[in-house]
């Protein structure tokens, strides 16, 4: 028999080797939640595996779902998956169950065609070698380019100012709070300044032998692509044509900039499954209904 219960950050240590190093953090802090199925046998448990959680503006969102060694990821994984969607309809509450993933991933059997819509997402990953950006070596605006100001040399207010301005603007930008500035490589990141006013920031992360945009926003399409092409320019005097760079994509307008500046650059396309879940609907027919199927399957 199959059971589920939900485990929290004092029990991380019992499935940290199901667990990847960036998830054990957001569990410890509450910001993930977590669910270990478990195979109770004649009385011994064993770990089936784990699938890790958040609650999204009604939504569960699945981000992570492991099995051990014993369990087939494809057919435990997809039913640790049927499990968590059961159980928010029991609960009812909920507008769905989805997950994001990479196209031709793992995860994708996670989530079978027919009890999840798939659709593409605007996103992924585009990587590419600096030899590959259109006229990486010339800065053809160098008035422009003297209002990038490199992290190294930025203060408190300039690097507060860019992200006031995207409060004001009622843009959500993707980075954690509190900001650790540190974390960025200070001579590949810039933030635009013009007068007192911070118009726009590129922040550039390293990992490994490839160099992360980790953020690129502006309110001023210009000033988007000065950034860019201006950390383009220094980490190609600084690594050669040869760097590696991963950037990820999460809007049009800065997938079409890529695009611009880079020939044919290799792309990952990112898929959503998503499961709704009509609120108020949960009903333990639901869950009797899923019981016989993993019986007759089981």
């Amino acid at each position: 028999m199959y059971r589920d219960y939900s485990f929290s950050e004092k029990d991380i240590d019992l499935f940290k080797a199901l667990i990847p190093d960036c998830y054990m953090a957001p569990l410890k802090e509450g910001k993930l939640s977590g669910i270990v199925v478990m195979d109770d046998n004649l009385g011994e448990s064993d770990v089936v595996g784990i699938v890790l959680y958040r609650e999204t503006l009604g939504y569960i969102e699945i981000v992570w779902a492991a099995t051990t060694k014993e369990y087939e990821l494809e057919d435990y994984g997809a039913d640790m998956v049927r499990r968590i969607v059961n159980k928010a309809r029991v609960h009812g509450g909920y507008a769905g169950v989805y997950g994001v993933f990479r196209k031709g991933s793992p995860m994708e059997s996670y989530f079978p065609q027919e009890e999840f819509v798939l659709s593409e997402e605007t996103g992924g990953v585009y990587r590419f070698s600096l030899k590959d950006v259109d006229k990486v070596a010339e800065e053809d605006d160098n008035k422009r380019v003297h209002n990038c100001v490199p992290l190294s040399k930025a203060d408190g207010t300039l690097k507060n100012k860019v992200i006031e301005n995207a409060i004001e603007a009622h843009e959500a930008i993707p980075i954690a709070h509190p900001v650790r500035w540190d974390k960025y490589d200070q001579e590949l990141s810039f933030i635009y300044q013009i007068g007192d006013d911070a118009e726009g920031v590129i922040l550039v992360e390293h990992d490994d032998d490839e160099l992360v945009i980790s953020l690129l926003y502006s309110r001023d399409p210009v000033a988007t692509i000065v950034l860019l092409k201006h950390s383009f320019h220094v980490a190609l005097g600084k690594y050669g044509e040869d760097c590696k760079i991963a950037c990820p994509i999460v809007t049009k307008n800065s997938e079409r900039l890529v695009k611009k500046l880079v020939h044919d650059p290799p792309h990952t396309q990112l898929i959503r499954a998503t499961a709704d879940l009509p609120i108020g609907t949960g009903t333990m027919i639901d869950y009797v209904h899923y019981t016989n199927h993993r019986k007759e399957h089981g």
